[in-house]
């Protein structure tokens, strides 16, 4: 196969592996908590919440990708020293999350000795179960979603949380991915040259990339839903202005480390 032939099927990839993940970010953004976040409708506590749990998926994330170059074979171990980078780079990002979270009030120093809530969990299994099998495809679509969703559509999150008065002082998390991330994704089309290796794969990580908008869509509504009823609360948080007062959590105790 020439070169300029091995481009075209890898072109054919990617483009129908972006095309899946339009769709599938349309679908995510008209998800009832997304619905709330355009609507200007949520408080700083449930935008406080959505930190708490992003904390939670986040903190495995340099982990688990680093655990998935166990399975890279043959040429994909060319792969290894650029995912490893990578994995590094996510390495802090709970810290950002718990801090954002502490911004608005939530004491998030008994984060680690806390659970998620089970929509969370049901994010984190997945991505474990995808590392552990070696299911390549399925991982990276997750990798996918989490990398292109933020800077795709961060710029419409950030202007909406500024809208109901939260600042960039609980933002830092999403700063960084919409502002920071383009690296990431421009990595992508590699990633998939190395992973997807064929029409198999890449239905698979498309149908895979339908799963993970569909849990993180849960994830984003019961973070808001536990963070109390929607309503608007304008200019709490911006710079200059004193913060919530520290908010104990309800009983979720359990060290899930």
């Amino acid at each position: 196969m020439s070169e300029q032939e091995a481009q075209k099927i890898l072109d054919t990839r990617v483009n129908r592996i972006a095309e899946q993940f339009k769709t599938t970010l349309a679908r995510f953004n008209a998800s009832s908590g997304l619905v709330a976040l355009f609507s200007d409708s949520i408080t700083p506590r449930q935008w406080a919440w959505m930190m708490r749990e992003t904390y939670f998926y986040t903190r495995d994330n340099p982990q688990l990708q680093a655990a998935a170059t166990l399975h890279f074979t043959g040429r994909q171990r060319e792969l290894v020293d650029g995912f490893m980078r990578h994995a590094r780079s996510e390495i802090g990002h709970d810290t950002l999350a718990a801090n954002d979270a502490a911004a608005l009030g939530l004491v998030s120093d008994t984060f680690p000795a806390q659970r998620p809530l089970p929509a969370t969990a049901a994010l984190i299994s997945h991505a474990r179960l995808q590392v552990l099998q070696g299911n390549l495809p399925a991982y990276l679509a997750y990798l996918y979603f989490l990398e292109f969703m933020p800077v795709t559509s961060g710029a419409d999150y950030l202007r909406h949380l500024a809208a109901v008065g939260i600042g960039e002082e609980a933002m830092s998390f999403l700063i960084d991915h919409a502002r920071i991330d383009e690296g990431h994704v421009r990595n992508m089309p590699r990633y998939i040259d190395y992973l997807v290796p064929d029409d198999a794969a890449t239905e698979e990580m498309c149908a895979q990339m339908t799963l993970v908008g569909e849990l993180f869509g849960r994830v984003v509504r019961d973070a808001f839903a536990a963070g109390g009823t929607a309503t608007p609360r304008r200019a709490v948080t911006h710079a200059g202005q004193q913060s919530a007062p520290a908010q104990h959590e309800p009983s979720l105790a359990g060290a899930n480390k």
